[in-house]
């Protein structure tokens, strides 16, 4: 039994001339005629009455019609919300701090402009445990700046950045080999940081030579 089918025998049910009714729908009449008869197929029971060119509802068709009458109404009335609101619901997201300070405020302000009956739950965390909780269905979708493995999730680049190194130390000059500074004490993000992973990725052997003072979960804290 389809949406299709049911929709031809409530149409029948209003005007009993499947000639009308196909012009109404765009359909053939052919078309229309299979689809009733499937339905009475799978119903067990004919109807209608064929009399001439018309269908005329009998009463098996009559007590279906009463006993379905309302739950097609109500899935019409579905149908038609999703064709009209095709982007409802709601989304739950989460972007690693950095992301989620710096660069989503502006992208999730015209995402809701321009899908403003999507309910947008947005949260923060470091990246390991947002790929994690996408993994385990708490996310619908997740905001990193590292590079991830896991095969089972859809990855896809949206932008690119680049780091900074920032000292307080004004005898520092502009220009230095990175070498040169990794025994002096860093501040760093907390382990399950994409930026502490690209940092120390970027780094290959020299990681375990960075003299880590402090870590923090947010610069903002420093």
């Amino acid at each position: 039994m389809t949406f299709k089918e049911l929709d031809f025998f409530y149409h029948l049910c209003e005007n009993p001339h499947v000639v009308k009714i196909s012009q109404k729908l765009g359909m053939s009449q052919s078309a229309i005629s299979l689809a009733i008869k499937s339905l009475e197929t799978e119903l067990g029971e004919p109807l209608f009455d064929r009399v001439g060119k018309k269908l005329v509802l009998n009463e098996r068709g009559k007590a279906f019609y009463e006993k379905t009458n309302e739950s097609f109404l109500k899935l019409q009335e579905a149908k038609s919300l999703f064709q009209k609101e095709k982007a409802v619901g709601k989304i739950q997201c989460a972007c690693s701090k950095t992301i989620g300070g710096y660069v989503m405020p502006s992208i999730f302000y015209e995402f809701i402009q321009q899908y403003p009956k999507i309910v947008l739950e947005k949260s923060l965390s470091n990246s390991k445990t947002i790929l994690e909780n996408i993994k385990e269905g708490k996310l619908d979708i997740g905001f990193v700046e590292n590079e991830f493995e896991e095969k089972e999730l859809i990855k896809e680049e949206i932008c690119t950045d680049e780091l900074i190194i920032v000292s307080s130390d004004t005898s520092l000059k502009k220009s230095y080999y990175i070498d040169t500074l990794l025994k002096k004490p860093w501040i760093l993000r907390e382990s399950g940081s994409g930026t502490k992973e690209v940092f120390l990725s970027a780094l290959g052997n020299l990681a375990k030579d960075v003299h880590v003072k402090m870590e923090f979960q947010d610069f903002e804290e420093a």
